[in-house]
């Protein structure tokens, strides 16, 4: 029984010059069968020396998304072996005898192997400004009869025109490669799971979470569901400085690398503590939270690396998704606002809020105020209502902008911001906007 997207790509054929059907159909049902590609570059999920009995079903395709090779001149794809890589599945389950009355029992995982988000950005980055490196001791070597010395499956590894000699594009894509060992490493989890019966150690669950800004500190509170867990052992509170967390990355020229990036805040052994004030925080700056649960280890069975170590809950099973910033108390005097930065230079967005680079903030507010911005000759560029602390800030999410009413970002000049109170006081800041 075999399920397949378009079985017959020219990928699965080993020489497509030949075009030899009996050739072609051997390779579509060799990769149908054994999950084979590349001429046996990419190794096994398992050792075939020692299988497991029950395993019916083998591994199938596995691919990666790189650039797309092309040579120069070559139209037709049959001129040239092996010239693209696309996403195709194949897989295939026995063979077997039912009789009636019998069953099968067939288990599907699908398998992703990935870079950490943090290399992802970086090397992302590099290939946007066109000044990418590969990993170490890879090399773009030109000389006759070299290559390239790389991760890469053929036809990149020794054909430097699949890449119209861009050294850019090809030390990314030495990158993206480097994936495919947590791609095995899932895989091989996946199957060991399955053929343990799925008795596989895990974590204690994660404890709810609260976190409130309060003046000179944020208060991180959490749960004792994690508790239940016999061989729990403690807390772990993490913390990430900026708006670039899992699954937001700035798109900005100058990027800041080390905001972003989750930290541990504190170790908490036991069970006595559920609270924690983080006073280590600047104002005006976005903040996100994550506490795990861990256990003593002592417990724990067997793992797929036969270690026993301690587990840890997940980290998204409990991140906060929102901003946190720190308050301070409503001010008592408008003469005591201030205007942060000022000027807004544009060419340092990145210096003030990390992650949010159109942005100002309003310090020392009373608790309840309008504010009015407008140009220097008098034309409203948005409305402000205020209430609360004493920050208030015009642009403070990705979808947030520092704009005007109408959605445009504000241009060069000098502007003059009105704060008045419900009671008729009111007072005038200046600042500059430089772009």
């Amino acid at each position: 029984m075999t399920g397949t997207e378009n079985s017959d790509l020219q990928w699965t054929r080993l020489n497509p010059s030949s075009m030899d059907p009996a050739t072609d159909w051997m390779n579509v049902w060799r990769v149908m069968t054994e999950g084979w590609e590349w001429r046996g570059n990419v190794p096994r999920l398992t050792d075939e020396t020692n299988p497991f009995p029950e395993r019916t079903i083998r591994p199938g395709n596995r691919s990666t998304r790189m650039e797309w090779a092309a040579v120069p001149g070559v139209d037709n794809i049959h001129d040239l072996n092996w010239v693209t890589y696309g996403a195709a599945y194949h897989w295939a389950a026995g063979p077997y005898t039912l009789k009636p009355g019998e069953s099968i029992r067939i288990v599907w995982a699908d398998g992703y192997g990935v870079l950490n988000s943090l290399k992802i950005w970086e090397v992302g980055t590099d290939w946007e400004d066109g000044v990418c490196e590969p990993p170490e001791g890879m090399a773009f070597d030109e000389a006759e009869g070299v290559g390239l010395v790389d991760n890469m499956p053929m036809p990149y590894k020794y054909n430097l025109s699949l890449y119209k000699n861009n050294y850019n594009d090809w030390a990314k894509d030495c990158w993206v490669f480097t994936g495919i060992d947590s791609f095995i490493q899932n895989m091989n989890a996946a199957q060991w799971a399955v053929n343990n019966n799925y008795n596989v150690p895990v974590p204690p669950p994660p404890p709810s979470i609260e976190v409130a800004s309060n003046p000179d500190k944020i208060v991180i509170s959490w749960g004792r569901e994690s508790e239940s867990a016999a061989d729990f052992a403690g807390y772990r509170l993490y913390r990430s400085e900026g708006l670039r967390y899992e699954g937001y990355i700035p798109t900005t020229d100058t990027p800041t690398r080390e905001h972003g990036e989750w930290k541990l805040v504190k170790d908490f052994p036991g069970s006595s503590v559920h609270s924690y004030d983080d006073t280590e925080v600047t104002r005006g700056t976005a903040y996100f939270y994550y506490v795990t649960a861990y256990d003593d280890g002592v417990s724990n069975g067997p793992d797929v690396k036969n270690s026993g170590a301690v587990l840890e809950s997940g980290k998204y099973l409990n991140m906060t998704t929102r901003a946190t910033y720190l308050t301070r108390e409503a001010g008592s005097n408008l003469e005591d606002i201030v205007i942060v930065p000022n000027p807004y230079n544009y060419a340092a967005r990145e210096l003030q809020f990390p992650g949010e680079p159109d942005k100002i903030m309003f310090y020392e507010l009373p608790i309840k105020c309008t504010i009015r911005i407008f140009t220097e000759s008098g034309d409203l560029v948005t409305t402000i209502e205020h209430s609360g602390s004493g920050d208030r800030s015009w642009g403070e999410l990705p979808i947030e902008h520092m704009t005007t009413q109408t959605g445009q970002l504000p241009v060069s000049g000098l502007y003059i911001a009105n704060f008045t109170t419900p009671d008729g006081k009111s007072i005038n800041r200046k600042f500059i906007i430089i772009r």
